[in-house]
């Protein structure tokens, strides 16, 4: 709204000014320069308004600094609304789909779907903690550390993904996807990679991890990160 208001104040100025040197008392300032002694009164009044244009033009300057202010704030406001990440926190919460490695694993598979929420924590704009509690092979918990890299054009963030998934429950899995779920490994270094496109406050995720300890599982996990 300020800068609207500006705006119009500016434009209002200048046609104040376009009038006032169109006035034909003004126009006729350098003819009275030289005989000013013979009509003071209208000296003065060429005075007074040579005085008040000035000020306007004076006044416009100023509007023109403070406007290129306004848009630079816009900007910066505009630019972490979108983006968000300096020293945030987010909750997020989505879906994954499981794809086993057969031949890993010694017993009957097959795709499987899995849950998962969590919070995370932006350390400066580029590395992040993120811990979740997911439910997939089995209740687990899940610490996770990535490297972000943000790109504005196109309008996204990127990197490599690391952690450590650890069993937090005997339960069954999510989906019922393993002939024998009892004998999955308690426990899965991981990597991967995340991709996240911006979304006002939110950001909108897909990540790829590999699951290994003799046993492996491909996650590709779909999400929603939401800044608080």
């Amino acid at each position: 709204m300020k800068v609207g208001i500006d705006g119009f104040l500016r434009l209002f100025l200048i046609v104040l000014v376009s009038f006032l040197q169109s006035n034909p008392v003004v126009a006729a300032a350098p003819q009275s320069k030289g005989d000013g002694s013979k009509n003071p009164a209208l000296a003065e009044e060429v005075k007074e308004i040579k005085e008040r244009l000035g000020a306007i033009e004076e006044g416009l300057e100023k509007i023109d600094a403070e406007l290129e202010i306004i848009k630079s704030q816009s900007r910066m406001v505009i630019h972490r609304s979108s983006l968000g990440f300096l020293n945030q926190t987010y909750i997020k919460g989505g879906f994954a789909l499981i794809l086993p490695r057969a031949r890993t694993i010694p017993f009957q598979t097959d795709t499987g779907l899995g849950v998962f929420a969590g919070i995370g924590q932006y350390f400066g704009r580029n590395h992040v903690l993120d811990l979740s509690l997911e439910w997939d092979l089995y209740p687990a918990l899940s610490l996770r550390y990535r490297f972000e890299i943000h790109s504005n054009n196109p309008l996204l963030t990127f990197g490599p993904v690391i952690g450590y998934k650890i069993k937090a429950a005997g339960t069954n899995p999510f989906d019922n996807f393993l002939e024998k779920p009892q004998d999955v490994k308690n426990s899965f270094p991981f990597l991967g990679a995340i991709v996240g496109f911006p979304l006002n406050r939110s950001l909108l995720i897909i990540e790829i991890i590999y699951l290994f300890n003799s046993q492996q599982f491909i996650f590709a996990n779909a999400g929603v990160h939401f800044f608080i």
